[in-house]
């Protein structure tokens, strides 16, 4: 009996051993649930000694070990996480973020900010595909300008500088985490940090140790095909544990695998709870990396409230939605924390969302791509044509005029002459908007062919997305320069210049929009001359890195 009780305390001491480790010489936020630690851990290490107990005989004085057992858990516990960084301006973007349920969720981090600060709703042009929008906040120009049209996913493709870039040029450190076409990273050294977003082409980071995060995303993403063959998860795992990964975020993933192992959810909440699994990750190693870099500037960018409103907008009385707008108010509410009680706090997205069904008609279909792509470049030049929702964003490669892409489409017409498609142009000749006009019940699209294509090409049966993006986003901004009021409706292009002035950096006289706050210094002419250059690479085109991620056909 003493045999297997030492050997029950050795093996706790391990346990709790492994938990101090942890917590004060690698990673101070792990202890973060010290109860399902014990549990998970502690308790199978219990038995295990118990049974191994003989084998190793009795230790001397077992009530000092038990002791010294307790001890190291506490102070694993007990450890004090690191204070405030120096970081002047906090940018956290929602994506997808809008009033309408932000008014009727408790959001307590967010009516914060608002009260000791200003709010606005921050309007989006169209076409609004997010990584055409993040484009436009970054730089404070206009898609035809900035360069980044459709879905772009290459840095090195804007034409001008984003407020990074004239940050770095000033000499201050930044950090970006899950910014929209920051892919591929900085190669050279430089201070701060870049984590490039769900468009990225392959894993890598800056600096490149933080390329496990991306492993872990691209080789896992749901309704996505696999990137990059990446390393074992334990491997993964052991390298997110030093990059700040709390106990409660592990032990999430171990449940979720176990539970799956023994009764798989359904696709949709599966989907749901690895979303917000991704940004406890997420949440997790930026906190970790704002400490370790201390930049001047950093930004953190949320998915999840996109994700889910497209596909849960309507379920359950709005119910994932609410969700995940809370865990990502509880999330800002944590990354304040970090940061200096003197900093400014910027949150932001870059649309906002309304519900999908409104004016869509009772047919339910999915416009297809390859055979509609191959029909039509031929007749107008190449193009980049992505699905959005319901609705096709087609971007020709050269300036096509509307009368031209409009009589091209007006070819593909059902017997009657009704157009399958509608077509809307956007502002500034960016690209059009493709959505399906009108399609009989399924039974009938047999033989069905419009302009030599056969109906079942262009278009498949499918549920319509719950919700769809709205122009109308958010904006709150609080911090020692900002007086309490109300912005209204204002334009994306103020932001670059308000971020600027923040920092005290001039804004640029080719930047159109206006600062919500005093500007320190005179505009200088452009900062055009900062724009990212191309990399040179070589291999594979942006479609073909846009078909591996399944984004287009």
């Amino acid at each position: 009996m003493i045999q297997r009780l030492s050997g029950a305390i050795v093996f706790s001491c391990a346990g709790t051993f492994a938990a101090a480790v942890m917590s004060w010489w690698v990673n101070p936020w792990f202890m973060d649930q010290p109860g399902p630690y014990l549990f998970v851990v502690l308790v199978p290490l219990l038995p295990l000694g118990w049974w191994l107990g003989p084998r190793l005989g009795t230790i001397r004085r077992p009530w000092l070990w038990a002791l010294v057992s307790a001890l190291m858990f506490m102070l694993s516990v007990m450890r004090p996480v690191p204070g405030f960084t120096d970081t002047q301006l906090l940018v956290v973007g929602i994506d997808g973020a809008t009033w309408s349920v932000i008014d009727r969720t408790q959001t307590p981090n967010i009516d914060r900010l608002v009260a000791g600060g200003t709010r606005g709703t921050l309007v989006a042009e169209e076409p609004l595909f997010s990584p055409l929008l993040w484009s436009t906040l970054a730089t404070g120009r206009t898609p035809d300008q900035h360069g980044i049209r459709g879905v772009r996913t290459r840095t090195d493709e804007a034409k001008v500088a984003r407020f990074w870039d004239v940050a770095r040029d000033a000499g201050l450190s930044v950090g970006l985490y899950k910014w929209l076409v920051t892919w591929p990273p900085p190669a050279e050294p430089m201070p701060g940090f870049t984590v490039p977003a769900w468009l990225a082409g392959d894993a890598r980071t800056h600096p490149s140790d933080l390329s496990w995060v991306k492993e872990l995303e691209l080789s896992r993403r749901t309704h996505r095909k696999k990137v990059a063959a990446t390393r074992a998860l334990p491997f993964i795992l052991i390298d997110g544990i030093g990059d700040g990964l709390r106990w409660s975020t592990v032990w999430a993933g171990l449940r979720f695998s176990f539970m799956e192992r023994l009764s798989p959810l359904p696709p949709r909440k599966k989907d749901a709870f690895l979303r917000r699994l991704r940004l406890r990750i997420d949440r997790d190693v930026f906190v970790s990396r704002l400490h370790r870099h201390n930049p001047d500037v950093a930004t953190f960018t949320m998915y999840v409230t996109d994700a889910l409103s497209h596909t849960h907008w309507s379920s359950d009385d709005g119910r994932h939605v609410d969700g995940a707008y809370r865990l990502s108010d509880t999330i800002l509410g944590e990354l304040i924390e970090e940061v200096a009680p003197n900093a400014h706090i910027l949150v932001l997205s870059d649309h906002g969302f309304r519900n999908g069904g409104e004016g869509h008609g009772v047919h339910a279909v999915v416009p297809k791509i390859d055979r509609l792509k191959s029909w039509l470049e031929p007749k107008i030049g190449a193009v980049e044509i992505v699905r959005v929702g319901r609705q096709l964003a087609i971007t020709p490669d050269v300036p096509v005029s509307d009368d031209v892409m409009r009589g091209t489409f007006a070819a593909v017409h059902f017997e009657d002459g009704t157009p399958l498609y509608r077509v809307e142009p956007f502002p500034r000749g960016v690209a059009w908007n493709l959505k399906v006009h009108h399609v009989p019940v399924e039974t009938a699209w047999a033989g069905v062919m419009l302009a030599g294509l056969p109906l079942v090409d262009l278009v498949s049966p499918g549920k319509a997305e719950e919700g769809e993006h709205d122009p109308n986003g958010i904006v709150v901004l609080a911090g020692p320069q900002v007086e309490s009021n109300v912005l209204g409706k204002v334009s994306q292009l103020d932001l670059t210049p308000t971020i600027l002035a923040l920092l005290g950096l001039p804004v640029a006289e080719n930047m159109t929009g206006s600062s919500w706050v005093p500007e320190p210094v005179e505009r200088v002419s452009s900062h055009d001359h900062l724009a990212p250059t191309s990399s040179g690479e070589q291999g594979s085109t942006n479609e073909e890195r846009l078909q591996k991620l399944g984004y287009i056909d």
